[in-house]
């Protein structure tokens, strides 16, 4: 009866990755042929991600190993002209071939359990099916329900994204923190909008607004966040107590909790994050004019998850910089 079970338990991990596997590929197929961009691929503790900032090789495929990121499988493409609704009809469209692909796996898993003979062959089989029915089940849920007509803290964070898009970063209206809808709200949705909000007050240089995001992040319990989930809100505070509310004590926390992830970021924003640091808590100013001239070259690539409000943001905040470096020298 062990070995039985640690079949079954082996067949469904099998068929989550199988039939995740075997998903992302015609995802990947599909919005590519769409115009979208790979950006990253993963699953457990494995990443592999486009790496816009290698200066050999641009837009090689880097791969990673991390804490826990992602249970499933998990494909981002992105595509920055693609129109919204278009993208969110046809990712319902997919979701509901996932449930009809999951009625057909458990028609066959029904069959195999009534007419097949007993052996380990079509147990490992029916387990792996399952695994697959558990996969595109919670896959088409995730989807369904993120296309769906957006509700609560979603609809806020929707707003801001919107904003950001369409205003120049001058004319950008004061947006108040949205307290009832982030108090209801589930954890990944408290993070993303922590996130947004914390962006759209820096790039208004709202220093209140963002010392309500950074008390917002340090309340927040990440012991369920993936691995890219954790880096987001370290980086946030790292930055927020390196140069808005300067803490030695604070930036160095959150810089040692994904030190790894911090100085792997070769953005602009993620360059500019650590000159700032090293400039006003270590006081490292040969370190700060490094970080700051990889800034200044990362604002040259082609990277289309920085929007051009973004873009212009890490332009300000690394001429601040070159300008206090140049009167020092």
């Amino acid at each position: 009866m062990l070995i039985d079970f640690l079949i079954s338990l082996l067949a469904i991990w099998a068929g989550i990755f199988f039939f995740g596997l075997l998903t992302c590929g015609v995802e990947y197929l599909v919005w590519k042929q769409k115009g979208f961009i790979f950006i990253c691929f993963t699953f457990l503790h494995f990443r592999w991600d486009k790496d816009f900032y290698n200066r050999e090789n641009p837009g090689k495929v880097k791969f990673s190993a991390t804490r826990l990121n992602q249970f499933f499988p998990t494909l981002m493409m992105l595509a920055s002209m693609y129109p919204l609704e278009k993208h969110r009809k046809e990712s319902r469209i997919f979701s509901i071939v996932l449930f009809v692909i999951t009625a057909l796996l458990f028609a066959v898993i029904c069959v195999i359990t009534l007419l097949a003979p007993e052996s380990r062959c079509y147990l490992f089989l029916k387990w792996m099916l399952a695994g697959g029915v558990g996969y595109y089940l919670t896959r088409a849920h995730t989807i369904f329900r993120s296309t769906g007509k957006l509700t609560g803290l979603q609809e806020k964070i929707a707003e801001i994204r919107d904003t950001m898009m369409k205003e120049n970063p001058e004319n950008l209206p004061q947006i108040a923190f949205a307290y009832p809808e982030y108090a209801k709200a589930p954890l990944g949705e408290k993070a993303v909008y922590l996130g947004i909000f914390y962006r759209y007050s820096e790039i208004r240089n709202d220093l209140m607004a963002m010392a309500e995001a950074a008390n917002g992040y340090t309340k927040l319990s990440t012991l369920t966040l993936t691995e890219t989930g954790h880096f987001h809100v370290d980086s946030a505070l790292f930055a927020y107590y390196s140069f808005r509310e300067k803490n030695p004590e604070l930036a160095n926390k959150y810089y040692q909790h994904s030190k790894r992830a911090i100085d792997n970021d070769l953005d602009a924003n993620g360059r500019r994050k650590l000159a700032y640091y090293a400039y006003f808590i270590l006081g490292d100013k040969a370190l700060a004019r490094t970080y700051l001239e990889q800034g200044l070259w990362a604002l040259g690539v082609d990277d289309p998850r920085m929007s051009r409000i973004e873009r212009d943001l890490e332009e300000r905040m690394l001429g601040y910089l070159k300008s206090l470096l140049e009167n020092e020298r």
